[in-house]
């Protein structure tokens, strides 16, 4: 299910944090969640979400409109350089207990910010090939999103707009012409997150492996690890509870949620694409998969 409808999103969303903004638990964290796209941020927001004293913020910085080279416009987007003024009231204006979202490549400054401002920061992976088959999912049926228009008509088949946003390509928009940058190029955008020593970088696929271990009884190694990151003390109890009703939470966007189920559907989707498969090894790499 997707809003197609922006002004009723922007409505919900605006009244959502009107009514979060006064809630705040002194003493909890202050948590930013960053992520790739596509790679199932509703995944963690379940989790922070279910855990007593975190409040979702509701605040999910649009890339647009904190980088310098787009203006707010979301089709110039071949290059990232952080506004550091816009991210700094994003995060100042951040309560005890809230967390918000964004999309941002790595940049050193977003890591400077968060520090200064005592606020941990979580970064999001997942497999390049799920991501680029949530992605396909995402720009067809979502009509106001700024690619679908040219991916829906420039490109006919499935396998042609999997390999179009593999290689990447050029449009018109309003008479001006732009460029989609190819997959890997915007992958490779977010592959330092792995290596800041102030992130907790974890991915998609290691969270959803110690959900179900945690289900089954088993003690969690990843959700323990991130408790301790953003500072807070959780047991195996807590975790377990945590989990059991953050699987119960519902996302607009999410899908499936399947670790390897982007294999047969990228087979059925776009088969035998050397093209697209290429795009995917390398960025795996990228991102250490």
């Amino acid at each position: 299910m997707f809003f197609q409808n922006a002004f009723i999103r922007k409505l919900l969303i605006y009244s959502y944090t009107l009514k979060t903004r006064r809630k705040f638990t002194p003493g909890m964290p202050k948590i930013f969640l960053n992520s790739i796209p596509k790679s199932g941020t509703h995944l963690v927001t379940g989790l922070l979400s279910s855990t007593p004293g975190l409040i979702n913020s509701g605040s999910h910085l649009e890339t647009r409109l904190v980088n310098k080279r787009s203006e707010g416009n979301a089709h110039k987007n071949e290059k990232f350089d952080i506004d550091e003024s816009i991210f700094q009231k994003q995060v100042c204006k951040l309560n005890e207990g809230h967390f918000f979202s964004a999309h941002l490549p790595y940049d050193p400054l977003i890591c400077g910010i968060t520090k200064q401002n005592n606020v941990s920061t979580i970064f999001l992976a997942r497999h390049p090939g799920a991501i680029i088959i949530s992605e396909y999912h995402y720009i067809v049926n979502l009509k106001r999103h700024f690619l679908h228009p040219t991916l829906t008509t420039q490109f006919n088949s499935s396998k042609d707009q999997i390999e179009a946003l593999a290689t990447g390509f050029e449009y018109l928009h309003n008479g001006t012409k732009y460029r989609q940058p190819s997959f890997e190029e915007r992958m490779a955008r977010f592959k330092d997150w792995r290596t800041e020593e102030s992130t907790f970088y974890v991915q998609y696929e290691e969270l959803m492996n110690d959900q179900k271990s945690v289900l089954a009884g088993n003690d969690s190694v990843i959700l323990l690890n991130l408790f301790s990151h953003i500072g807070m003390v959780a047991d195996q109890h807590e975790i377990a509870k945590i989990i059991s009703e953050s699987v119960n939470r519902k996302s607009f966007t999410k899908r499936k949620g399947n670790i390897s189920g982007w294999k047969s559907e990228l087979e059925l989707l776009a088969p035998d694409s050397s093209v697209v498969e290429k795009s995917i090894n390398q960025s795996a790499t990228l991102l250490g998969y």
